[in-house]
């Protein structure tokens, strides 16, 4: 793949879905996520039935969704490359 083809996939998936559509910002957010789920620190704490629950299962879920982005943009990419 030439470097000129490269740079015009970068800007088509920048346009797409900005600067979360880049491989290494999916990686960190799924990190991050995984981090936030196993941590004691929540911004709504569980002590607070259902309520305190919600934000550890919307950042989980948010992560699995965002490490499935990840998975399928690494596979186009070496699917492209070959």
């Amino acid at each position: 793949m030439t470097e000129n083809t490269q740079n015009q996939e970068n800007v088509e998936n920048e346009k797409a879905g900005g600067i979360l559509a880049k491989p290494g910002t999916q990686l960190v957010l799924c990190v991050l996520a995984v981090l936030y789920v196993v941590s004691p620190v929540d911004l709504i704490p569980d002590v607070v039935p259902i309520i305190g629950w919600l934000d550890d299962i919307t950042v989980f879920i948010a992560g699995i969704i965002n490490f499935l982005h990840y998975i399928k943009n690494k596979r186009s990419s070496v699917n492209r490359s070959q």
